[in-house]
Parts: C-alpha cells; structure tokens; sequence
C-alpha cells in the first residue's frame, strides 16, 4: 500500500546498541510502550465500540487512510466485512 524501507538486525545487535548508546535503548523503550498503547486501544475498541463508531474514529484520526487504503483492509482493522463498512459507509454519506 505504501512505499517503505525496514531494517532486519539481529536481537543481539540491538542489545549491544543498546548497551553502548544509552538513549538508543531510550528511543527503542518509547517505540515498545507506543506499541503496546496502540495495540491495547485497538483491542479496546474491537470489543467495544459498535462498527460505525470505530469507522468514524478512523475518520476522524486518520483521514488520509480513507482514500489510499483498500476497503478490504480497512474492513479488515476494524473487524468487520467488506459489505457492513460498506452500508456504514452508505448511511454516512
């Protein structure tokens, strides 16, 4: 969906990083604790908000996904089918 560049190293190299270069390891705690918060809020979500609302906070949060991401996708991150965010989708506009 999106053009992007990943680094693959391994676990040891990122501790012996981590051992020389102190705010590395700070940097890499905040990138593990943003992680987490976001996976807990996703989860939170699933199980309770209804469908529509959690398509209207993606609306509102990440606009731009709305139109460059395929609907099956976002469906599929929200937990629903193809045809339910669809007539949410229908009733909103």
């Amino acid at each position: 969906m999106m053009d992007m560049e990943v680094a693959e190293f391994q676990k040891s190299d990122l501790y012996e990083l981590y051992r020389r270069y102190p705010n590395i390891e700070r940097v890499g705690r905040l990138i593990a604790e943003t992680i987490a918060i976001n996976s807990e809020e996703h989860l939170f979500m699933l199980l309770n908000q209804t469908a529509e609302t959690r398509y209207k906070t993606l609306m509102e949060r990440y606009p731009e996904y709305i139109n460059t991401i395929p609907l099956q996708y976002i469906a599929s991150y929200l937990g629903i089918t193809k045809e339910t965010l669809s007539r949410i989708r229908k009733s909103l506009y």
